[in-house]
C-alpha cells in the first residue's frame, strides 16, 4: 500500500521532506567525504580537478562568486512577478513558490551559515593552499588557509538546488540542470585551491539536508505568506536594490569575475524595478479606492437629499 501524497502548500506547509533516496544520497556524500579524508584519495581528487584549472580561470571565478549567499539572494529575488501589463487577460502570476523560495532561502542563512562555521572551527582543518606547495597547485583567486571543512560555498549551492526544485517543483531537463549548475559551483572551490573534495561532500550534504527544514520554518512562522502581501514590496526593493549595489561595488577576492558580479548586479536592479512598479501599483489601486468611497459617498448623500426634498 502506497503511502499518501501530501501535497506541498508554499503559504503554510507542510514542507517537502527529504525522501529515503534524499537521506541515503546525503549519508553516503557524507561517508564518503570522511573516506576520502582519512585516506590519500582527498589529495588525489583534488591534483586531479586542480591541475586543468588555469586553462578556465575566469569560469572558475564566476563559478565561486555565484555560490555566494549574496548571489543566491539576488537570483531570488528576481523570480519574483512584477506587476502584470494593463492589457493582460490571463491571471497574475502566482508570487507563492518565490515567495517560498526567498523565505527558506533567508532561513537558509541563519541555519547552514551557524552548522558551516561551527563545524569549521571546531575541525579547524587546514586547506589545499596551507598544506601544499605553492608550485604543487593552481590557486584562482585569493589563497584562503584555514577553516576548510566544509564549503560554505557548496552548502549555499546545493540549499538553492534543493529549494528551486521543491519550492519551484522542478523535475526532469531543469531539475538536472539546477544539480549540474550546482555541482559545478561546488567543483569550482576545488578549481581554485579553496577546498578539498572532501570539503565540497559535506558541504553539498549540509545544504541539501537544511533546505527542506528552513522551508518549513518559513512557512510556520508566516514568513512564506508575509512575503506575498503588498506590506512586503517596500522591504523586497531594498533587499534587491542594496544587494545589488554591494555586488558591483565589493571585493571578492576573484578579479576576474568581475563580468559576473555587473551581471548579477543587473539582475538585482531588475528586481528592485519590479518591486517599485508593484508599489506603484498598490499606490494606483489604493488611490481608486479612495475615488470610489468617495463617490458611493457623494452618490448616497445625494440620494438622502433628494429623499429629504420630497417629504
Amino acid at each position: 500500500m502506497h503511502a499518501p501524497v501530501v501535497e506541498f502548500d508554499p503559504l503554510a506547509g507542510p514542507a517537502p521532506i527529504l525522501g529515503r533516496t534524499d537521506w541515503l544520497l546525503c549519508l553516503g556524500a557524507l561517508a564518503l567525504a570522511v573516506g576520502l579524508r582519512v585516506s590519500g584519495f582527498d589529495r588525489a581528487l583534488f591534483h586531479l580537478i586542480n591541475a586543468p584549472a588555469a586553462q578556465a580561470a575566469t569560469l572558475w571565478s564566476m563559478l565561486s562568486v555565484a555560490g555566494l549567499g549574496l548571489s543566491a539572494l539576488l537570483l531570488c529575488l528576481s523570480l519574483l512577478p512584477g506587476p502584470a501589463p494593463a492589457n493582460n487577460r490571463h491571471a497574475p502570476l502566482d508570487p507563492a513558490p518565490a515567495a517560498a523560495l526567498i523565505g527558506g532561502l533567508l532561513l537558509c542563512f541563519p541555519i547552514g551559515g551557524a552548522l558551516t562555521h561551527l563545524f569549521k572551527f571546531a575541525l579547524a582543518l587546514p586547506r589545499p593552499s596551507a598544506v601544499l606547495p605553492a608550485g604543487d597547485l593552481v590557486v584562482i583567486g585569493d589563497a584562503l588557509l584555514r577553516n576548510s571543512m566544509p564549503s560554505g560555498h557548496a552548502v549555499t549551492a546545493f540549499a538553492m538546488a534543493g529549494l528551486l526544485t521543491r519550492c519551484l517543483r522542478l523535475d526532469g531537463g531543469p531539475r538536472l540542470a539546477v544539480f549540474g549548475v550546482a555541482a559545478a559551483i561546488a567543483c569550482s572551490r576545488i578549481s581554485t585551491s579553496a577546498h578539498w573534495p572532501s570539503d565540497v561532500l559535506a558541504g553539498a550534504a549540509l545544504g541539501w539536508l537544511v533546505a527542506p527544514l528552513a522551508v518549513q520554518i518559513a512557512g510556520r512562522l508566516g514568513l512564506t505568506r508575509w512575503l506575498c502581501g503588498r506590506s512586503a514590496h517596500r522591504p523586497l526593493l531594498l533587499a534587491a536594490l542594496i544587494p545589488a549595489i554591494v555586488m558591483a561595488t565589493m571585493n571578492t577576492g576573484y578579479p576576474l569575475a568581475r563580468p559576473a558580479q555587473w551581471a548579477l548586479a543587473a539582475i538585482g536592479l531588475l528586481a528592485a524595478w519590479r518591486q517599485s512598479g508593484l508599489l506603484h501599483t498598490q499606490r494606483r489601486t489604493q488611490a481608486f479606492d479612495w475615488l470610489r468611497r468617495q463617490a458611493l459617498r457623494a452618490a448616497a448623500e445625494l440620494r438622502a437629499g433628494r429623499a429629504g426634498g420630497a417629504t
